[in-house]
């Protein structure tokens, strides 16, 4: 009886050997267009768990105002199956000078076993301390990643 049993364990973690690399979570690398940072984490399954990005923008309704190298985490993808996502959220942050909101979203399709791609959105409203609210767009922007 204990033979049977020490036999099911190795056939158990045989099993668990041959399962494809798909079958773990995974984390890809890569860059923006803007060539800043991105990171994409699945979930065993294929699906995305967590995704982080860094962009800028100059692309304000007021002179002068600026958004440099922001950081983004989507961790709940409105949509999402293996090899795929569509994530949006709404975060604030307050700064010395400023409160801002900001709207941002992506999508991604996986492109074979070790690629990821996709695009990246925000907008940010900043209530400027001593003047008004600002409001900066950075329009959509291609990302990749890699195992």
């Amino acid at each position: 009886m204990a033979r049977r049993g020490s036999l099911l364990a190795v056939g158990a973690v045989l099993a668990l050997l041959a399962l494809p690399g798909s079958a773990l979570a995974e984390t890809f690398e890569g860059q923006t267009v803007q060539g800043k940072p991105v990171v994409i984490e699945t979930r065993p399954n294929g699906e995305l768990r967590k995704g982080t990005w860094r962009w800028k923008t100059k692309e304000c309704d007021e002179p002068g105002i600026s958004l440099r190298t922001q950081f983004t985490r989507l961790r709940t993808p409105k949509r999402s199956k293996p090899g795929y996502f569509k994530a949006k959220g709404t975060y604030r942050v307050r700064f010395s000078d400023s409160k801002v909101r900001f709207e941002v979203s992506s999508t991604g399709r996986q492109r074979g076993s070790r690629r990821w791609a996709g695009s990246f959105k925000a907008k940010a409203f900043v209530d400027l301390n001593d003047g008004p609210r600002v409001t900066c767009k950075l329009r959509r922007i291609d990302w990749a990643a890699k195992l």
